[in-house]
């Protein structure tokens, strides 16, 4: 994926390019069954959609965090988030 350093000093995909996500969270409204699933999120430009499938369901968080590749970087819940939403990985 190609970045751009943005006019504020942060980053963006080039124009064209799809950013991915994975937020995980815990107790999803959607899938009460599941103790904490990660779901992945795509952004290009102003749009923004997850995916159809999940990427990780566990009992654990500790389970759901060792399917995430080690190269993403952990971002904790943002105010105003979800409650549901443990972290994001960019």
């Amino acid at each position: 994926m190609a970045i751009q350093q943005g006019a504020n000093g942060g980053t963006r995909p080039a124009v064209g390019q799809t950013f991915r996500m994975i937020v995980i969270y815990h107790h999803a409204r959607d899938y009460p069954d599941h103790n904490f699933v990660a779901r992945q999120w795509f952004m290009m430009g102003e749009r923004l959609w997850p995916s159809p499938d999940l990427f990780a369901v566990g009992q654990t968080l500790r389970e759901v965090r060792a399917a995430i590749p080690p190269w993403l970087v952990c971002v904790p819940r943002q105010e105003g988030e979800d409650p549901a939403i443990i972290e994001t990985w960019i």
